[in-house]
C-alpha cells in the first residue's frame, strides 16, 4: 500500500489567515468588523454624499433624476394680468422608475430674478462635479 504524505506544513491548527467577521466585546459594545471598516470611510471622507438639490418651493430632487432644464414663461390672468417668467425641471418628461418627478417649475416676476437663479443653478451643479458645456 502506498502512502503518501502532504507537503502542506502544519501550523497546530493555526488558520493561515484571519477571518473579517471577527467581533470585539468591550464593556456593554460589540465592536464587529464592518463597523471598523465605517470608521475608516468617515476619517479618510471618502464617503459617498448623495447630491439633492433644494428648490425655492420647497421641494427636494435627487440631482441624477434631471434630465432637462428649461428656462419658461407663463401668462397670469388672475388675479391681475401679468407674465411669469420660471425655471423647470424635466419638462415635457413622462414619468417612470428612474425619473419619479416631472414638470417641476419655479416661478419668478422679473426675466432678470430668473436668469440671475438660472445662472447660480448651473454653477452649483458645476462645483458638484457636473461639466455642463455652455454654447
Amino acid at each position: 500500500m502506498n502512502v503518501k504524505n502532504s507537503n502542506i506544513p502544519e501550523e497546530g491548527g493555526k488558520p493561515l489567515f484571519e477571518s473579517k467577521n471577527w467581533k470585539e466585546v468591550k464593556g456593554d459594545k460589540v465592536k464587529t468588523f464592518l463597523d471598523e471598516e465605517d470608521e475608516e470611510e468617515d476619517e479618510e471622507g471618502d464617503r459617498y454624499k448623495k447630491s439633492m438639490l433644494a428648490l425655492e418651493t420647497g421641494v427636494v430632487i435627487n440631482i441624477f433624476d434631471i434630465q432637462s432644464i428649461d428656462i419658461d414663461i407663463r401668462f397670469v390672468e388672475k388675479p391681475s394680468a401679468h407674465w411669469e417668467y420660471g425655471i423647470t425641471i424635466n419638462k415635457g418628461v413622462l414619468p417612470s422608475s428612474f425619473v419619479k418627478r416631472v414638470d417641476i417649475s419655479v416661478w419668478y416676476s422679473t426675466p432678470e430674478l430668473r436668469d440671475m437663479k438660472y445662472e447660480s443653478l448651473l454653477s452649483k451643479l458645476e462645483e458638484s462635479g457636473f461639466n455642463i458645456i455652455k454654447m
